[in-house]
């Protein structure tokens, strides 16, 4: 396994289909994708369908926690800095039995807030504002990505960021991304622009997340049927 940069990972994906990519973005990465997913062979006619179908899932949830006492003051802010209202999101206690439209009726000590993002608000942008807001109401966030990419088998990774007045700091960040030339490899790219789609790769490579490339023999069952 080594690391490698965004546009490491571009080149490799094209040089495979003897093409170049010039994408500078994941939102332009992610429609090149989508062009040659074809030439891969896979069973599905998409790259969306291949999320939806062999993992029921193809959405990147955004988390983030913080003590309720802090969130409470900040969140109003934090609506229409992050467009929550538009995006439904769900604001949870400690148990997580329940859901809640705001986070003003929660009792416990922290408080945890789920959305996927549908307004285009890149997570350098989310990051950033929620760093204003650290400042302003003198608060600390915990903001995790993509976590559902681990439930779903899209690729083990970890991104978590710890934001305050200070600073954004990352916490042992990193996308692994098997390469077997195949659907394995599909699913990271896919999940790459999914949990970035508005954010540039410069950007990314400011965000502190590695990836961990390596290679892989192709899965089974996942070829196009004849």
């Amino acid at each position: 396994m080594k690391t490698i940069k965004i546009q490491e990972l571009r080149d490799l994906v094209a040089g495979k289909l003897g093409l170049t990519c010039k994408a500078e973005d994941f939102g332009n990465f992610r429609e090149f994708i989508d062009d040659i997913y074809s030439q891969f062979g896979l069973r599905w006619k998409t790259l969306d369908d291949q999320a939806y179908y062999w993992h029921n899932a193809n959405m990147c949830d955004r988390h983030i926690e913080g003590d309720t006492s802090f969130i409470k003051l900040a969140y109003e802010d934090m609506e229409k800095a992050l467009k929550l209202k538009e995006a439904d999101a769900e604001c949870y206690d400690e148990s997580f039995e329940d859901a809640f439209s705001n986070p003003y009726g929660i009792q416990t000590e922290k408080t945890y807030i789920s959305y996927v993002d549908c307004e285009g608000v890149s997570i350098k942008k989310m990051l950033e504002e929620l760093q204003v807001l650290a400042k302003k109401y003198n608060g600390e966030f915990s903001v995790k990505i993509g976590e559902l990419g681990n439930d779903e088998c899209y690729c083990n990774l970890r991104m978590i960021w710890k934001v305050t007045a200070d600073r954004i700091e990352p916490n042992d960040c990193y996308i692994e991304v098997e390469d077997d030339g195949h659907g394995r490899l599909m699913d990271a790219l896919y999940w790459i622009c999914t949990c970035f789609w508005c954010d540039t790769f410069e950007d990314f490579e400011n965000l502190n997340v590695e990836l961990h490339y390596y290679t892989s023999d192709k899965a089974e069952g996942l070829a196009c049927e004849e």
